[in-house]
């Protein structure tokens, strides 16, 4: 069996999505590739400190 893929269990949190749509939605408006990339290396470094914590690995196998 499979483990869980946190990446991607982190990624689907409802927070998550929101702050990457609000990045996206100010990127595309004030049209600014920076925004964009901006706001992708901070969802990159925030993801990968989330999915690193053995807290949230935890509360992911309990889902399952």
């Amino acid at each position: 069996m499979v483990g869980p893929n946190y990446l991607v269990e982190a990624f689907k949190l409802k927070g998550n999505l929101i702050f990457v749509g609000a990045g996206v939605a100010a990127g595309a408006i004030l049209a600014s590739p920076t925004i964009l990339l901006g706001v992708a290396g901070v969802e990159a470094f925030y993801l990968v400190g989330m999915v690193t914590n053995p807290r949230f690995r935890r509360v992911i196998r309990s889902r399952r």
